[in-house]
């Protein structure tokens, strides 16, 4: 039997049926894990071994801290307190939006929690301010990509645990982070102005309503913050469980509501990366990803690669779960990769890392935020939702090729 094949086949049915029917992937894949494992052979017990329980630790103790933040009104009352300084200078507001992203994403919450929370909010201002919605949306996003790999961001998180499992060990924390920043920043000057961000008039106001300053349980919350940072990245200890412990501090302080906390916790994230991880435990044992691996090679050479697995991995991006599908996909291809071409480790990783990120700006994944927030703000007419729409490909198209580009000369390896 083509055991090898077969998983791969799989895994793609896996991807194309939760795509189209709008699936958590992740259920999906303990399925068919369980199905191809039975397929080929394999125990229960090494099936269900594919399960990665100190990544969903790690995963919900972060996503548990930044509930808290999220639900006492920390997080947005913070965001519109760095808008604010930009007062007169309005030039500066897709700017500040990046800025804010990076920065709101980077100490925890997340790509997709702070787009959540920042995508509203950018586009309200195109409407204030008269600029494009595409324009703010686009800061917003991938201020979020940036933000969303550092060390102790959860796609941060998942990109070193797949790293280190691949057996990538000594991977500076802020590789992928410096590497996200420069790169994206790039992209991101050159969309600034294609849409005209530089043509902002200087006299025009944004107008901010009167913040209140930050009350006690917001103080506190952001003490937690700075506490995470610097015991994670200081001492290393366990950033999952050090959210934890954090989290229920402040919750011991009437920092938080326990009930809404477990709310606004993002569960389907969980169960998409962690039951995925199940499938391509089973995919691995079969073959599937030496398979992949070996097309793949077949593809590039020595120097092409970082330039193929960024494009491939962006690509991927457009349609799928960058930290479910894209990561834990390509990431495990990467060991075969290197012993049929013989490229660098740590550059591929990064490849897949950056490049994918780049790519979920589609209206099908990470994109479909930003196109609610302008369809809700803008309340554009069909024909304008339908070019925005449009326009949002087009955005991850131009990203996934600077980025690959970058990845051709040498970007993926500085750092």
């Amino acid at each position: 039997m083509y055991l090898n094949w077969i998983s791969l086949g799989i895994l793609i049915i896996t991807i194309v049926v939760g795509v189209m029917k709008k699936w958590n992937v992740g259920i999906l894949a303990v399925a068919m894990a369980f199905i191809l494992g039975k397929i080929g052979g394999i125990s229960e017990s090494d099936i269900l071994s594919g399960f990665n329980s100190s990544l969903f630790l790690m995963l919900l103790g972060v996503m548990f801290l930044f509930g808290v933040a999220q639900t006492n009104g920390t997080m947005e009352l913070f965001a519109k307190k760095v808008i604010a300084l930009v007062g007169h200078r309005a030039f500066l507001v897709p700017w500040i939006i990046y800025l804010v992203s990076v920065i709101i994403s980077a100490i925890g919450p997340g790509s997709l929690a702070t787009l959540v929370l920042v995508s509203v909010l950018a586009v309200s201002l195109a409407k204030e301010i008269k600029v494009s919605p595409l324009l703010m949306a686009a800061m917003a996003f991938f201020g979020t990509c940036v933000g969303g790999v550092s060390p102790i961001a959860s796609d941060g998180i998942i990109a070193g645990t797949l790293a280190t499992e691949q057996g990538v060990e000594g991977l500076p924390g802020m590789t992928f982070f410096i590497t996200a920043l420069i790169g994206v920043t790039i992209i991101v000057i050159c969309l600034y102005f294609k849409l005209g961000g530089h043509k902002i008039r200087l006299d025009t106001t944004v107008e901010t309503e009167k913040l209140p300053a930050f009350n006690l349980a917001q103080k506190l919350t952001l003490l937690g913050i700075v506490a995470l940072v610097i015991i994670t990245l200081v001492l290393g200890f366990n950033v999952g469980l050090t959210a934890f412990v954090i989290a229920i501090v402040l919750l011991l302080f009437r920092a938080g509501d326990e009930k809404k906390v477990l709310g606004s916790i993002g569960w389907s994230t969980l169960i998409l990366v962690t039951g995925f991880s199940v499938l391509m435990n089973v995919i691995t044992q079969l073959g599937g990803i030496a398979l992949l691996s070996n097309l793949l090679s077949q593809l590039m050479t020595k120097t092409l690669a970082p330039f193929v697995m960024s494009l491939s991995s962006s690509i991927l991006g457009m349609v799928c779960s960058v930290s479910g599908v894209v990561m834990p996909t390509m990431i495990s291809a990467v060991p075969d990769i290197i012993a049929n071409i013989g490229a660098d480790h740590r550059e591929l990783i990064v490849a897949v890392v950056t490049g994918s990120h780049v790519g979920g700006i589609t209206p099908i994944t990470g994109g479909a935020l930003l196109l609610s927030a302008y369809v809700t703000i803008c309340k554009p007419t069909e024909q304008e939702q339908r070019k925005f729409y449009v326009n949002l490909f087009l955005m991850a198209f131009f990203a996934a090729g600077v980025m690959a580009v970058l990845g051709l000369i040498g970007l993926f390896g500085i750092f």
